[in-house]
């Protein structure tokens, strides 16, 4: 459904391994816009290009570019989804996650990084905790190890509180149970906003 008003754009975070795409692609099957992973599609690209190796290397010697362009291209995104005019969209991690990892990672932050998630503008958290057994997924890219993506989760949590935008933890359960319990949260949330707002 399009909207002539801003898209709210729904986050899901959390740290590595904590069920985000497959939560994402759950909403996504129940007829909802999304936006994919930056990070990880910026990776694949990466890979494409100069291969596994180098790409590793070539983030390991330029983490703040790394940032960059992960933000970069999430702000892409976003505005492609404002134009749209769609009105709800949720989105596979945000700007506020390149922000997180970099203090995770204590990688400076540039003006550009802090310009971008300034004008970020997202409607609400869903931060997913944990799943239990942590898959490191080699082969990817990733570089986060368990602990990491635990101080992750926590370093996100406090940028989003921060910046004051609302939070909701999702416990580990199966992905249609976490769905469910995300969905019923927006509605419940824009049913408020009708009735404070009352056409």
């Amino acid at each position: 459904m399009k909207n002539s008003s801003r898209t709210k754009i729904y986050l899901v975070s959390g740290g590595t391994h904590a069920g985000k795409t497959t939560l994402i692609n759950e909403i996504a099957s129940s007829g909802y816009s999304i936006i994919s992973e930056s990070a990880m599609d910026v990776i694949s690209g990466l890979h494409g290009t100069v291969g596994l190796e180098r790409s590793i290397e070539w983030r390991q010697v330029n983490p703040s570019a790394f940032q960059e362009l992960i933000a970069l291209t999430q702000r892409f995104r976003e505005e492609s989804v404002q134009k749209a005019g769609l009105n709800i969209c949720f989105s596979d991690r945000g700007v506020i996650d390149a922000i997180a990892y970099s203090k995770l990672y204590e990688i400076p932050i540039s003006e550009l990084l802090q310009r971008i998630a300034k004008e970020s503008v997202y409607e609400h958290a869903f931060l997913l905790e944990q799943i239990p057994q942590f898959d490191s997924r080699d082969g990817t890219g990733r570089l986060c190890d368990a602990k990491d993506a635990i101080n992750a989760e926590l370093i996100i949590e406090r940028e989003l509180n921060n910046r004051g935008i609302p939070v909701t933890r999702i416990p580990f359960m199966t992905a249609a149970n976490r769905t469910t319990m995300v969905l019923s949260v927006v509605s419940q949330s824009n049913l408020d906003l009708l009735l404070c707002n009352p056409a």
